[in-house]
């Protein structure tokens, strides 16, 4: 091969350390995370909206933490929202809803669906969240996505 002369096909790239690929001199990243946080106040009407997921990714955990806990028994569901869908009618991500009424200041992390394909992203697919009832009392509440590219 002379100087100028480049490989027509590359085949394959074998990379031993995520922290090694780079793209102009940059890593690329293999997760990252989203946060949604609901600083004064929980009420249905705080959970509105959707976090857009900008490339194909898997969700690889679901951490939230409130400050204080709500008065009666609600949970939270995290739901897959595709564009055009209404976040009520996303799929599910999680085995279960998360409890609003447990322990302040304690992290949960609950488990996810047992179905791969519902915490499957598409690019522009859109997480959000889903309460049982009307959170009562519930404040200071902060949201972690981890997401893993695909």
């Amino acid at each position: 091969m002379g100087a100028n002369t480049r490989p027509t096909k590359l085949t394959r790239l074998d990379v031993t350390d995520a922290d090694g690929l780079r793209v102009g001199g940059k890593i690329i990243p293999q997760t990252f995370f989203l946060t949604k946080n609901v600083a004064a106040g929980a009420a249905v009407a705080d959970f509105d909206g959707v976090l857009p997921v900008p490339v194909a990714a898997k969700l690889i955990s679901v951490t939230m933490r409130y400050q204080t806990a709500s008065s009666a028994a609600e949970t939270l569901m995290v739901k897959k929202v595709p564009s055009g869908t209404a976040k009520a009618a996303g799929t599910d991500c999680l085995a279960a809803g998360m409890a609003l009424n447990g322990t302040p200041d304690t992290n949960i992390s609950p488990a996810l669906h047992a179905t791969a394909a519902n915490y499957t992203f598409a690019a522009g697919d859109g997480i959000g969240e889903v309460a049982s009832g009307a959170p009562t009392l519930l404040d200071g509440v902060g949201i972690t996505y981890q997401f893993q590219r695909v």
